[in-house]
């Protein structure tokens, strides 16, 4: 008897002062979420200070897109910001002012678009204040974008032609083309997540 009442005792104890084996402190993927769901909360923040526009994309629905798509999509009439998620390629420094060279990493289209920005110093220097390289490239920004161009890269074709024995060829036609270019100033920025 005294030992059932032992072993109860003893599996009591483990039960209800040992826990259930979860802990209250969050684990580090809950840390890691909470940590980006913080992040799109001030982005969201962000755009809403500067009324800037989040949906500018919807209206690149047509490949391949033309100069226009991306003329109605990038440049408001009602002077409003569009908020867009960039890949830092580059920072410069020319005549004294801060310049950003950034593609749009969820490509719309085959013909990417290639963003040219002038961006205050802080910016500049916050993106290059960065430790590692996906803080230094992904960030968020308020964009007024002044202008859109399609930049030909060069008409090249060339054609690959594999024969086999029978009367059967297969040959493969390759093109590449276009490039468009945005340029604008950035209004504001922060980095994002992954």
């Amino acid at each position: 008897m005294k030992r059932i009442l032992l072993i109860s005792l003893l599996l009591g104890g483990c039960l209800f002062g040992c826990g259930t084996g979860t802990s209250s402190e969050p684990s580090k993927v809950d840390k890691y979420f909470a940590a980006v769901d913080e992040m799109n909360r001030a982005i969201e923040d962000m755009a809403s200070r500067h009324r800037a526009v989040i949906d500018w994309d919807k209206k690149l629905s047509f490949e391949p897109p033309f100069s226009i798509d991306y003329q109605q999509a990038f440049l408001r009439t009602d002077g409003r910001p569009l908020l867009v998620k960039i890949k830092v390629e580059d920072v410069e420094l020319v005549h004294g002012r801060y310049g950003i060279t950034a593609s749009i990493p969820d490509s719309y289209s085959d013909f990417p678009v290639e963003l040219h920005l002038e961006c205050p110093p802080d910016i500049a220097n916050r993106i290059l204040a960065a430790q590692n390289g996906y803080e230094r490239e992904r960030w968020a920004v308020v964009v007024h974008i002044t202008s859109v161009r399609r930049r030909d890269c060069g008409y090249r074709e060339f054609t690959i032609n594999i024969y086999s024995e029978g009367d059967n060829d297969f040959s493969f036609d390759f093109t590449a083309g276009a490039l468009f270019e945005a340029t604008g100033n950035v209004i504001d920025a922060m980095p994002r997540p992954l």
